[in-house]
C-alpha cells in the first residue's frame, strides 16, 4: 500500500519528524517529497471547464476527496478533486518542472485569474475551514475547533485518551464564527461579553467579499456559542459589536459528483 499526506507547509518539518517517530517498529518506508513534487490548484465553479482541455482524466468522474493518475499538458499528475477554498476544484500534484507551463497556459484562459495566499485564506474563512496555527494548534484540539465529526471514537488512535479526558471534564473553550460590525477582527484580538472582562480570542479575521461584511472566527466558553449571542471584539482602542453564528459563513451550492 502506498499513502500520500499533504501537510501544512508551515509545519511540515515537525509532521515529517512526528510521523517518522511512530514509524519505528513498523514495517513501513517514509520518503519526503516536498522537494521532488510541486503543487497547482484550480478552484471555482468552472475548475472542470477550464481544466479538462488540458488533462487525460475524465474530472467530471473524479469525485470529491479523491484522487486520478493521468497527465497535465503531458506531464504526468495525481490530480485530487480538493482544495481548500470552499469552491470546486482541483489540486494537482505535479514535478517542479512541469509547474511553470502549466500554470502559464492555465492562466492565459478567459476566466482564469491567478490567486495567492490572501485570497486562499479569505475564501477558507468564509467556508469556516480551520488553518493549522489559527483555529488549530498544538494547544487547541480538534474537539474545540469543531471537528469532532472527523474522530472516529471507536478506533485506537493517538490522542485518543486525551480528547476523551477533555470531553468529560468539559470544554472551557469552542470555536464559533462571529459577523463583526465597525472593523475588521484579526488573529489575536480579544472577544468580551458586552462591557466585561476578557474572555476569548480571535483566531481569524477578515472582510468576505462574498457576503459583504466583515466576519471571524473565535474560541470563546461554552456559554457564548450560541447562535445570535452579542459579543464584542477589542479593535484598536474601542470595542466592536460581533454576533455569533453558525459555521460556515458560505455554503457553495453542490453538483452531484
Amino acid at each position: 500500500d502506498h499513502f500520500m499526506m499533504v501537510v501544512n507547509a508551515a509545519n511540515w518539518e515537525n509532521d515529517w519528524q512526528w510521523v517518522n517517530q511512530k514509524a519505528e517498529g513498523f514495517d513501513v518506508q517514509l520518503a519526503d517529497q516536498s522537494e521532488s513534487t510541486a503543487l497547482l490548484a484550480v478552484q471555482g465553479p468552472e475548475a472542470v471547464e477550464k481544466l479538462q482541455p488540458f488533462t487525460t482524466a475524465d474530472l467530471g468522474a473524479v469525485r470529491f476527496y479523491h484522487a486520478v493518475s493521468g497527465t497535465v499538458m503531458g506531464f504526468p499528475a495525481w490530480i485530487s478533486r480538493t482544495g481548500y477554498t470552499g469552491e470546486d476544484g482541483f489540486e494537482l500534484y505535479i514535478a517542479p518542472e512541469a509547474a511553470l507551463p502549466i500554470w502559464e497556459e492555465l492562466v492565459n484562459q478567459k476566466g482564469v485569474t491567478p490567486a495567492g495566499l490572501g485570497a486562499r485564506d479569505t475564501l477558507r474563512l468564509e467556508a469556516g475551514l480551520p488553518l493549522y496555527g489559527h483555529e488549530l494548534s498544538r494547544t487547541i484540539s480538534p474537539v474545540e475547533a469543531g471537528l469532532e465529526r472527523f474522530i472516529k471514537w471507536d478506533k485506537s488512535f493517538v490522542g485518543r485518551e486525551a480528547l476523551i479526558d477533555m470531553k468529560d471534564r468539559g470544554l472551557t473553550r469552542q470555536l464559533v464564527g462571529l459577523t463583526v460590525t465597525g472593523g475588521i477582527a484579526r488573529a489575536g484580538y480579544p472577544v468580551y461579553a458586552d462591557e466585561a472582562d476578557w474572555m476569548g480570542q480571535i483566531t481569524s479575521g477578515s472582510y468576505a467579499p462574498t457576503l459583504k461584511q466583515a466576519i471571524a472566527m473565535a474560541l470563546v466558553p461554552p456559554a457564548w456559542t450560541t447562535p445570535g449571542t452579542s459579543l464584542k471584539v477589542g479593535i484598536r482602542d474601542r470595542k466592536a459589536d460581533a454576533t455569533v453564528v453558525p459555521l460556515p459563513f458560505y455554503r457553495r451550492p453542490r453538483n452531484k459528483s
